[in-house]
């Protein structure tokens, strides 16, 4: 869960004790990581630029400002949300609807796909000059 408030210090915990060593383990012989993020200034802040300067992430500029294309949560929640939908009852609390919520989330099957259709989806946006692709 993203605690809240979300400050540009907790994201920059979150960096050093979640973000850099989950890509340090999942890509053992990189050195440089290049991400694309959105403009969102807590995630862009001076502590948090510093932090991922020292473990060599890059961040990638040029996000178009509306891009659910390139943005895995739209597809994960795109594919969720008729399950959570489903599942939901009047009497919910709100607990509960978390509870499903990350139940549907979970049981989202084409995570696989989602950094696999990455390349293929950038190149259908470039080619849409940043536009939506559509399908």
């Amino acid at each position: 869960m993203v605690p809240k408030p979300f400050t540009t210090e907790k994201w920059n915990g979150l960096l050093k004790k979640k973000v850099i060593p989950f890509l340090k383990k999942t890509f053992p012989t990189k050195r440089q990581f290049h991400i694309l993020s959105d403009g969102e200034k807590v995630l862009r802040a001076e502590p948090a630029k510093t932090t991922m300067a020292n473990a060599g992430i890059i961040l990638l500029e040029g996000w178009p400002k509306y891009s659910p294309d390139l943005s895995p949560q739209e597809h994960v929640w795109a594919g969720a949300e008729m399950a959570l939908r489903a599942s939901e009852n009047p009497s919910d609390t709100f607990p509960i609807f978390q509870k499903k919520c990350l139940k549907a989330v979970e049981g989202y099957n084409g995570a696989d796909k989602l950094v696999g259709s990455m390349a293929k989806r950038l190149k259908m946006m470039v080619a849409n000059k940043g536009y939506m692709i559509k399908k």
